[in-house]
């Protein structure tokens, strides 16, 4: 004769457990740290002070007036000019500690955890350093949409011819390097007029293969020597519709100094590549003699960003609305 059971796990959840715990923390919404992607690198030498500077010279124009001098005469010669930018590096740093009882008991490895944590903020500080300075000078080099409010293949065109013409040159990759929000890149990849996107891919165009095999946040598109980087930490202008900064950059454009060995990692992508930091686990000492801070954890760089001109800006940037978020 069947008879329910007569233990259950209601009857017994006193003494049971009743809930399992994942060890591992789920993956939080991060960004990408995509403002590398605009700078050169320098360096100022240990032990050389916190300033760098760099120079440019000032170009000399033809001469094209023929010039009676007296024979024999050395006649005049020419002085040269040049224009000078200085950066200060500063230093940056943030530490966290972790007791022994919350490692002991913890069901997680709370030193890991907050490695990752640690290390995500340094990233996202360097990136933001960057784009401060940029967005800084940003009124200097503003652009604006050719097609109304939203952004368009010909604006990308416009740039990139507009550097050619001022002898801007592309990056060490060959490209004028930009970065461009998702939202925006909806309707730059849905431009169907003559010479947009959609039209070139139509034809067959370089880049069709994007509308198949999207990076995360990665590559988006090569047109018109212009390579778009797909960038979620672009600035909002918070305006009334709302508005995604696109950056280009051209050679020269923008440094990053590091105090030389002392810099940050140029990690973009945390979850893949770690930003290294400092994990020590002191044990007993004359300030914590019951050893009850068990860990610290620390990072630290000296590091600046500068624009490194100030009249012929290597830099465009153009504010654009998107067709499917107000």
């Amino acid at each position: 004769m069947y008879a329910p059971a007569t233990n259950t796990t209601s009857s017994l959840s006193s003494h049971l457990a009743t809930v399992w715990y994942n060890r591992k923390a789920e993956d939080a919404l991060r960004e990408k740290q995509s403002f590398w992607r605009l700078v050169e690198d320098r360096a100022l030498p240990l032990n050389n002070g916190t300033v760098a500077q760099f120079y440019r010279y000032t170009n000399l124009g033809a001469d094209t007036t023929p010039t009676a001098t007296t024979e024999g005469a050395v006649g005049t010669g020419l002085q040269f000019g040049s224009s000078t930018f200085t950066v200060t590096v500063s230093q940056y740093a943030d530490w966290a500690s972790l007791s022994d009882l919350l490692i002991d008991t913890s069901i997680s490895d709370e030193v890991s955890n907050a490695a990752d944590q640690m290390g995500y903020r340094a990233a996202v500080t360097a990136n933001n350093i960057i784009k401060n300075e940029i967005d800084n000078s940003a009124a200097s080099f503003t652009l604006s949409a050719l097609s109304g409010t939203t952004f368009s293949s010909r604006d990308g065109l416009h740039v990139s011819q507009l550097m050619e013409g001022l002898n801007i040159r592309p990056m060490s990759s060959g490209y004028i390097e930009a970065l461009i929000h998702p939202y925006v890149a909806y309707d730059f990849l849905n431009d169907p007029t003559a010479g947009g996107f959609q039209d070139i891919v139509k034809r067959g165009g370089k880049g069709n293969e994007r509308l198949f095999t999207k990076e995360d946040r990665g590559l988006l598109a090569i047109k018109d020597g212009v390579r778009y980087w797909s960038s979620t930490d672009v600035t909002a202008t918070g305006n009334s519709p709302n508005e995604w900064r696109v950056y280009f950059a051209g050679m020269g454009a923008v440094s990053a100094v590091d105090l030389a060995g002392r810099g940050p990692q140029r990690t973009m992508d945390h979850q893949s590549s770690k930003f290294r930091v400092n994990v020590i686990r002191p044990g007993a000492s004359a300030a914590d003699p019951a050893n009850k801070i068990a860990a610290y954890i620390a990072y630290k760089y000296t590091f600046a960003a500068k624009i490194l001109d100030s009249t012929n800006y290597r830099l465009r940037k153009i504010d654009a609305t998107s067709g499917i978020v107000s």
